[in-house]
């Protein structure tokens, strides 16, 4: 009776585990291209901040 418990317990963990490696596989994947996605797009944006005038702030009297 032990034994069998022992064994279907260990079958849960070894299905569970696989579970989670999966989700975090898939979580890498989903960040490593997010950040490729990142890199890619934003330039526009950079440029535009730095091409952008300064305005001098005046002073309030």
């Amino acid at each position: 009776m032990i034994g069998s418990t022992a064994t279907a317990d260990i079958a849960v963990l070894q299905a569970l585990s696989k579970r989670i490696q999966r989700s975090t596989e898939a979580r890498f994947r989903a960040g490593c291209y997010l950040s490729e996605l990142i890199t890619l797009i934003p330039h526009r944006n950079r440029n535009r901040r730095q091409e952008a005038p300064k305005v001098e702030k005046t002073k309030k009297r």
